[in-house]
């Protein structure tokens, strides 16, 4: 029986890509193009930078790819800047001709920067982009930190048609829905979208070559497209008003993983770095935010570490010294580290969870600690 042709597409891959975990650790990529060809759809010709780790894997299966300009790595402000007027056919030159070579009928971008539209308007019947989270309620910068911070009980992947404005193009695609649960981080949590929407490609890709997918334009205009900017205004306790589960939720989101934001909490009219939390649920009449005294148990992780009141209890905080490249604090507000066993001593107020308040018991929160030093 004879073939049906397999109409070309190119992958265009970004290089801060989630480790795949099936049946060992790799490549998200790798894993995306493996389930491509088995299905039959092996992509006409890989797009990613020169220094990619993928490459090898890239040439010892003779896999056709072709590097990308170092400026389309880079922000898309940089990238706008770069190409604009002629500078734009020159860099781009050598990537178009060879688009236009091929006649890609589709383009499928995986975590890439900013594409210019030079290179996403060549393929005939789109350039579409696969975002790890909700369209459009979770749009633009780690859908996934956004969607602990939030609250949300599930998520799942969006593909969407590329335009110029980041994740705003008509939708084509989604994939099936993953639970978020209470240990969830933003790594654990977007590896397991990504590796469903590996799972899934074959459908996605089956529906490009027939030419079925639906275009559904994003008209929640009220969605704004997320920022760092808001995701560090995110990073900063808030004692009078989180719960244990936002605790919770900003400790796992910004010591869940590695993206130069560190989670910060205000001590004695200064600012920390925290780098792991311990709740406790009880009573406790003390305005939240009050340091309460440090504890003096056993136990050396939080030896010495502050007890600080919250809306539902107590929470042991490890914090350590801010430094200045951890925008957006100013010289002025960087606090000294951890206080000392000696400096604890001095306090005459309670100093363990089972002095302050002798008469009602603490139990331990559901939502428990969260070691940094585990996922650095």
């Amino acid at each position: 029986m004879k073939q049906p042709l397999i109409t070309p597409w190119i992958l265009y891959l970004g290089g801060e890509r989630p480790l795949n975990k099936n049946k060992a650790w790799i490549d998200s990529a790798q894993s995306l193009i493996i389930a491509a060809a088995n299905a039959g759809y092996p992509p006409c010709l890989v797009l990613l930078h020169s220094s990619d780790a993928l490459i090898p894997w890239l040439n010892q299966q003779t896999i056709i790819w072709m590097p990308l300009p170092d400026i389309l790595v880079g922000k898309r402000s940089d990238i706008i800047k770069t190409l604009n007027g002629d500078q734009a056919q020159l860099v781009l030159q050598p990537i178009i001709q060879r688009l236009e070579e091929l006649q890609p009928q589709w383009g499928l971008s995986f975590y890439s920067a900013w594409i210019p539209p030079q290179i996403f308007s060549l393929p005939k019947q789109a350039f579409l982009n696969f975002h790890p989270g909700n369209l459009p309620e979770l749009r633009g910068f780690e859908p996934d930190s956004w969607a602990i911070l939030r609250g949300m009980q599930s998520i799942q992947g969006s593909v969407h048609r590329l335009t110029l404005i980041y994740d705003a193009g008509d939708l084509v695609w989604n994939t099936s829905a993953t639970s978020i649960w209470a240990w969830d981080t933003p790594t654990s949590l977007i590896e397991r979208v990504t590796s469903i929407f590996v799972k899934e490609l074959p459908s996605l890709l089956s529906a490009m070559q027939n030419k079925c997918l639906v275009y559904t334009p994003q008209i929640n205009k009220a969605i704004q497209t997320a920022t760092r900017a808001q995701l560090v205004s995110e990073a900063v306790i808030d004692w009078q008003f989180d719960s244990h589960q936002q605790l919770s939720r900003r400790l796992r989101v910004f010591n869940g993983q590695n993206i130069g934001i560190p989670l910060q909490a205000k001590l004695d009219g200064k600012f920390y770095r925290v780098l792991a939390m311990e709740l406790w649920r009880g009573p406790c009449l003390i305005e939240s935010g009050k340091c309460l005294g440090y504890y003096q148990e056993a136990g050396n992780f939080f030896d010495g570490a502050p007890i600080i009141a919250t809306k539902e209890g107590v929470a042991l905080i490890k914090v350590n010294e801010l430094t200045a490249d951890f925008y957006p604090l100013t010289l002025a507000q960087l606090a000294a580290s951890t206080p000392s066993k000696v400096q604890a001593k001095a306090y005459q107020i309670a100093i363990s969870l089972s002095k302050f308040n002798p008469t009602n018991s603490y139990e331990y929160d559901q939502y428990g600690v969260f070691y940094i030093r585990d996922t650095l």
